[in-house]
């Protein structure tokens, strides 16, 4: 397949040095991972999130939060990275847990130097990308704009199909700190389409402030002090880069970490949880999947910030390679109530603030045109779910120096398959498009008085 994705997860090495992950099954040219300092299919105490990428060409970067659980006062910290593709704090302190730094993409997978060890195991959940169709990644950052108005990114080397966007609401890269915790991502395609999601939670409040927020009429979002004071929207991808229009500014000068894509097709997208279980499709992609990215902070559509922080990040390559992670931090308790969660086989989970499951999703499988899910834990209300999808080239027919003629054929020679065949030249052989089937050269002269043209162009005829 010329657009390659594998999802899975592994265990970080308790001891520091190069840690080689491998059965990927191709050579990657991106990787994307996330971590809170969880096993998998666990939920435990305490919001811990980071979501990291690293490239081909060694760029990489990694954002996190933490908030710490049953604290009379809030507990909080953040880091933000370009020299780091997966990192965590310590809940509550800007003290390192553990970091991985990008080493190299190899054959069968790729390799980190784990340069902090955890003192016990976590899994780190990844999707990574590749193939022929993936022609361009570029992972860097910028400075947000102090104002109103369009902002041009220039730098990439490329005019992207597709970029996701990561920050922690920060003027500062290679930092971390004790404080307030944000957690912002963001998603646009060369179409347009668009959708952003931030959650926050302060730090050193006696009672807990926490809040989250998602549109889908935005690309980047950012959340301070409880409201969305940062909104960007899709202008145009450029041929060096991206332009965006910050509709709403507060002017700060933030740094934003990006991954621009080219190659392949991609889709941002968005659907509703459903409140009753059973399979449920989401349509309009235009094309066949073969990975894709689920985000969501676990509430209905809303154009303002709400109350709570909660995030579901799920990845996908087919429907027995998902995984999902995420967490909930309440708002407005005395004492702080935080919890985070990982989960294979799931795109997307929903937890009420006693560790209960309140809705699961599954995939269940890529289809033309969008993609099957189930939904086999009914959410209490329907809550909204963005996703990017990204898939293979389409096949472009080859051109033909004979006349042309399409025409729709049941054809011996192929089990009376139903073929469609373009640049027809019969007695001489043609280059048959079967549906769901190769170009290949097929003689049609034996057949042709079955055959019904439907269009002749260039006056072909039968010889």
């Amino acid at each position: 397949m010329a657009f390659e994705t594998k999802t899975g997860q592994f265990t970080l090495n308790l001891a520091p040095g190069n840690q080689a992950v491998t059965g990927i099954g191709f050579l990657p040219k991106l990787v994307i991972l996330m971590s809170n300092s969880e096993d998998v299919n666990e939920i435990n105490a305490h919001w811990h999130f980071a979501f990291g990428a690293m490239d081909d060409s060694g760029s990489q970067f990694c954002v996190e939060g933490t908030s710490e659980d049953n604290q009379a006062a809030s507990d909080c910290s953040w880091g933000n990275f370009v020299n780091r593709a997966i990192n965590q704090l310590l809940v509550g302190t800007s003290v390192d847990d553990y970091i991985g730094v990008y080493v190299s993409m190899d054959a069968d997978g790729f390799t980190i130097n784990v340069t902090n060890a955890p003192a016990t195991a976590v899994e780190i959940a990844y999707i990574a990308l590749g193939g022929s169709d993936l022609t361009n990644v570029d992972i860097d950052s910028f400075q947000k704009n102090a104002g109103a108005g369009n902002q041009a990114v220039a730098g990439v080397g490329f005019r992207p199909d597709a970029v996701i966007f990561a920050g922690v609401v920060r003027a500062f890269e290679d930092a971390k700190l004790g404080g307030d915790t944000y957690i912002c991502l963001g998603f646009m395609d060369a179409d347009g389409n668009q959708g952003t999601l931030g959650v926050w939670s302060e730090d050193g409040e006696a009672v807990s402030d926490t809040a989250r927020a998602q549109l889908t009429n935005k690309c980047y979002l950012q959340l301070w002090n409880g409201s969305i004071v940062d909104e960007a929207q899709f202008v145009s991808m450029d041929a060096g880069g991206f332009t965006i229009n910050w509709t709403l500014n507060d002017g700060g000068t933030e740094y934003i970490n990006y991954i621009a894509l080219k190659g392949g097709e991609y889709h941002v997208g968005n659907f509703l949880s459903q409140v009753g279980i059973g399979n449920f499709a989401e349509s309009g992609v235009g094309f066949t999947s073969v990975g894709g990215i689920f985000s969501s902070v676990c509430n209905p559509a809303y154009a303002t910030a709400q109350d709570h922080n909660e995030i579901s990040v799920g990845f996908a390559a087919d429907s027995t390679e998902t995984i999902a992670m995420g967490g909930t931090d309440e708002d407005n308790q005395a004492d702080t109530d935080a919890d985070r969660w990982m989960y294979e086989d799931s795109i997307y989970r929903n937890y009420d603030f006693a560790q209960n499951l309140d809705g699961e999703i599954e995939l269940v499988s890529w289809e033309t045109d969008g993609f099957w899910m189930d939904q086999v834990d009914a959410d209490p209300a329907q809550n909204e779910i963005i996703y990017l999808v990204f898939g293979p080239t389409p096949l472009v027919p080859t051109v033909s120096p004979y006349p042309t003629a399409w025409a729709l054929c049941p054809s011996p020679k192929r089990g009376f398959q139903t073929l469609l065949y373009q640049n027809v030249t019969p007695g001489t052989g043609a280059v048959p498009m079967a549906l769901g089937g190769p170009a290949v050269p097929h003689d049609i002269t034996d057949h042709w008085s079955d055959c019904t043209i439907a269009t002749r162009i260039n006056g072909a005829t039968r010889a």
